[in-house]
């Protein structure tokens, strides 16, 4: 194929989790530029994209599609994921953040822990308010790690009280 119709990706190692399964280790492809934001395409742009399958590659070499609903978490390098470009083109501070430490409980039993970081517009702010996008995937941070928790597949998610604040601290 022709060097003109390729597109520039960036292979990223995972973690892809699936409900009741082993974890296995693949490959996914992020593009050099993201279609809904300045900067590289995220993990989080691909789990969340319109498309239901998108393309892994086993360490084996072998080619796989996955469906996007069928996931339980996929997990990342961190710093694939949270960015200088975090917070976009948004006109406000990131110290207007809620940033809060969480444990997900998944359907399949599986517990997660991390921090979500979100802005929102005043009056929006509650982790409820973030559950409820229309996104798939809820992403935490966990030490180097991304964690992208397919929504549908999350039981139960409690904020943890860590600072004095019932976990509303921000950082």
């Amino acid at each position: 194929m022709s060097e003109e119709y390729r597109i520039p990706k960036h292979k990223v190692a995972v973690t892809v989790g699936f409900p009741g399964k082993p974890d296995v280790q693949m490959y996914v492809f992020l593009g050099e530029t993201a279609q809904t934001h300045a900067g590289t395409e995220r993990p989080s742009d691909l789990l969340n994209g319109r498309e239901p399958f998108f393309p892994v590659v086993d360490y084996d070499g072998g080619i796989h599609f996955v469906h996007r609903d069928a996931l339980s978490v996929l997990t990342a390098p961190a710093d694939r994921e949270f960015r200088e470009d975090l917070f976009g083109e948004e006109d406000r501070a990131p110290a207007e953040a809620t940033n809060l430490a969480v444990e997900v409980e998944l359907e399949d039993g599986r517990s997660l822990e991390g921090r979500v970081c979100y802005l929102m517009p005043r009056g929006q702010r509650r982790l409820q308010d973030v559950l409820n996008l229309e996104t798939r995937f809820l992403v935490l941070r966990a030490g180097t790690r991304a964690l992208l928790i397919n929504k549908r597949r999350i039981e139960k998610i409690s904020p943890k009280a860590e600072d004095g604040e019932g976990g509303r601290g921000q950082d």
